[in-house]
């Protein structure tokens, strides 16, 4: 193997690979040493199935797949590692093999134990052979992405939103148990144990425990070790119930899942919501309170699949998303700032259309394509974009999105460029560093979805020190009364004159003086270079 790359590789060095299935590593055909080299230099999570036991050799982003089998699992064959997965992942590598070509899995579960128990584990990964020069298949290179957060956030969400839609439409609080458990019931993954009892006290004949362990005074949720599952205690609390012995919904939780933050805030939301339908039903005087708390709550969910902007010597980023008022509905607008690869500043808005989890999911998937692309391609934004026009074709997923990709690029004399592609999205507006605010709005490509094939084009511009970039989708400026022509004359006249607000501010100015209707998701991403 050239320069004996296979040693940077987590562990290597410390394997005696003779003790392998392997073998000694100069003993080593140019097929594997070949393989070994690949897996240990690319930047995704993968790992290598090598010969008949399909022995693991992985790289440094694989590590946390394995969690605490690594670095045992290096140099092991792959039933031994993972003999509690073999049932769903062998026939397959056989297949590999076998000579059968190669295969693909989308979010697929696929449980392996880490952290001392069977986890529920969600995966996106591809199977490819690797063959010897006369063709022979030798092993199998296995590429894959963990999605078992993604899956998550995107199932809870549509629980989320088929409870608050079936809540609606209760008309009395002795219909609500039977309500509750209908959506809730039925063996859901995130709740695969469920009652709601009329009251905290004592009940015998329940798959869960008979009452909580200590008084559910002063907690929302009171979480309890019952041995083989954890049981989460969630008083539903009202003003027409008494206080010392309220309704409590009992959750047996998915012993594949860890209890922690994000499982635990999904309960709460669950409580959160039945809490707020009872009180609407007690008096309904304050459904103005609930609309808006349920608002927060989808607003928080349409967050937990965003990420911080990433931040870079000489600029600030600023972010900002909001869900529309109506029915606190989820929707499919994102924002994203990232480090490609090649170390550019990456920026993106986008917005799925709709105003749905079918949005949000839509959302979730564009996005991610599109970063995981403008991450890897080292290409300019337009050729990105029509990869990703082309990926959404090709997999099938049946989204209109309109997005705008832009790279902000330093060179060695320390001077900006932002280059961009536009599908279908509203034109950036450019602050310059004298308060100047100039429309950056050549003709904007074909939205995504509709033609792969379509040409798209690259825009540059050159920034100077103080200038900042406004990134915004439809939401913003979208008025019933006024043309969009009018509404982005607005948002331009806004701008002129606030070159010295920083990057926040500049975001906070905006929502405040631009915004004047509810009616749409608005995602904003705020580009300012120091002076």
């Amino acid at each position: 193997m050239p320069e004996r790359t296979w040693e940077r590789g987590p562990g290597f060095a410390d394997v005696d690979w003779a003790t392998t299935p392997l073998g000694p590593v100069e003993t080593w055909s140019d097929p594997l040493r070949q393989a070994v080299d690949l897996v240990v230099n690319t930047e995704y999570a993968a790992t290598l199935l090598w010969g008949p036991e399909f022995v693991l050799v992985y790289n440094e982003a694989y590590v946390p797949i394995l969690g605490d089998k690594h670095p045992w699992a290096l140099g092991r064959p792959c039933q031994e590692v993972f003999p509690e997965a073999w049932h769903l992942i062998g026939d397959t590598m056989q297949a590999v093999l076998d000579g059968k070509g190669s295969f693909y899995f989308e979010d697929q579960l696929v449980p392996l134990v880490r952290d001392g128990f069977l986890q529920d584990s969600y995966f996106t990964y591809s199977y490819s052979p690797v063959r010897s020069l006369d063709g022979t298949v030798e092993g199998v290179i296995d590429i894959v992405s963990e999605k078992t957060r993604e899956v998550v956030a995107l199932r809870r969400l549509a629980l989320l939103a088929e409870l608050r839609t079936q809540l609606a439409e209760v008309e009395g609080v002795d219909d609500l148990a039977s309500v509750v458990t209908g959506v809730l019931g039925g063996d859901r993954p995130d709740l695969p144990v469920l009652e709601y009892r009329p009251s905290s006290s004592r009940v015998d004949g329940s798959r869960l425990p008979v009452q909580p362990p200590r008084s559910l005074r002063g907690t929302d949720l009171l979480l309890e070790d019952a041995g083989d599952r954890h049981v989460a205690w969630m008083p539903i609390r009202s003003a027409g119930v008494d206080p010392a012995d309220p309704p409590v919904l009992v959750v047996g939780l998915n012993p594949g899942l860890k209890p922690d933050h994000d499982y635990l805030s999904f309960l709460n939301l669950v409580s959160t919501a039945v809490t707020q339908t009872r009180n609407r039903l007690e008096a309904r005087e304050v459904e103005r309170r609930i609309a808006l708390s349920e608002r927060k709550l989808s607003e928080a969910l349409q967050h937990s699949l965003l990420t911080p902007p990433a931040q870079v010597p000489g600029a600030h980023v600023a972010v900002r998303y909001r869900a529309s008022a109506e029915q606190a509905e989820v929707g499919g607008d994102w924002y994203d700032a990232f480090v490609a690869a090649d170390g550019v500043l990456t920026l993106t808005v986008g917005d799925v259309s709709g105003h749905d989890r079918t949005a949000a999911a839509g959302m979730a998937q564009v996005r991610n394509v599109l970063r995981g692309l403008a991450y890897t391609m080292k290409e300019p934004p337009s050729r990105v974009m029509t990869a990703l026009d082309e990926a959404l074709d090709g997999l099938g997923l049946g989204v209109l999105a309109t997005a705008m990709l832009a790279r902000a690029e330093r060179d060695d004399s320390g001077a900006w460029t932002l280059s961009w592609t536009n599908a279908g999205s509203l034109p950036p507006v450019l602050v310059h560093a004298d308060g100047r605010a100039e429309l950056l709005d050549p003709p904007a490509d074909l939205m995504l979805g509709v033609d792969e094939t379509s040409d798209r084009h690259d825009h540059r511009v050159t920034l100077e020190p103080g200038a900042s970039v406004v990134l915004y989708s439809d939401g913003l400026v979208e008025r019933r009364d006024r043309s969009l022509t009018e509404s982005i004359g607005r948002l331009t006249r806004t701008l002129e004159g606030r070159d010295g607000l920083d990057a926040e501010q500049l975001a906070e100015h905006l929502l405040a003086h631009v915004t004047t209707s509810e009616d749409d998701d608005i995602a904003l991403l705020v580009l300012r270079l120091d002076r």
